[in-house]
């Protein structure tokens, strides 16, 4: 269930994934007991190993995540995508590193301006 609280801090993440530089702009909070953890933006950056000058791109969850000088165990993550649909489901990837960092739930838009909330088994 979606609380207003959640709805405030999903606004939050939605503020911040404005202000992304990228094209395709997504903005993570991270919330435990009340208080903000850690929040940041999706950000292109270039790969200095690779040969291809092709721009990766470090999601928003995870610069949340490596951002955080808390511990995130138990605590709640909304992500938030800037765009015309506005699904912010987390990828693959990022749902593994929101598992491994103990992230108890994460608050997304399914795309109909709806919020959706999940729990993480652990």
């Amino acid at each position: 269930m979606v609380s207003q609280k959640d709805i405030g801090y999903y606004k939050q993440a939605l503020r911040l994934a404005i202000t992304s530089t990228c094209s395709d702009r997504h903005g993570s909070v991270i919330v435990k007991n009340g208080s903000v953890l850690s929040l940041a933006t999706n950000r292109n950056c270039s790969n200095p190993v690779s040969k291809s000058f092709k721009k990766q791109t470090i999601h928003a969850e995870q610069r949340a995540i490596a951002c955080s000088r808390s511990d995130l165990t138990g605590s709640t993550l909304y992500s938030a995508r800037y765009h015309r649909n506005g699904i912010s489901t987390p990828c693959i990837m990022c749902m593994e590193l929101i598992k491994l960092a103990g992230i108890r739930s994460v608050v997304y838009c399914n795309g109909i301006q709806s919020l959706l909330k999940f729990c993480i088994n652990s």
